[in-house]
């Protein structure tokens, strides 16, 4: 795992726990292929489905593709794993500065 990949990944991180709705589909690809940080399936459904949440509300055309990926990643959880992104991701509120 490169150090200039894991420090964007943090900055990535905090961009979406800011409410950005681009960080937070990056973020949860870069769980989902483990680059810049340990690959972890359920956080990429998380940020997957608070991002669709978030165009949802934007009516934005990527939902989509944004459904697409959280249709393949929650394939791959065990029930209580997707049970427990899908609380967090509805508890999910944009951290303010």
């Amino acid at each position: 795992m490169s150090s200039d990949i894991g420090e964007a990944a943090k900055w990535l991180e905090a961009a979406a726990e800011g409410g950005r709705v681009e960080a937070m589909t990056l973020v949860s690809s870069l769980y989902e292929y483990g680059r810049g940080v340990p690959s972890d399936t359920a956080k990429a459904h998380r940020w997957a489905r608070i991002s669709l949440r978030v165009l949802a509300a934007d009516a934005n055309d990527d939902r989509a593709a944004m459904q697409a990926t959280l249709a393949g990643l929650a394939s791959r959880l065990a029930p209580d794993q997707r049970a427990s992104a899908e609380r967090e991701a509805a508890d999910w509120k944009p951290r303010t500065r």
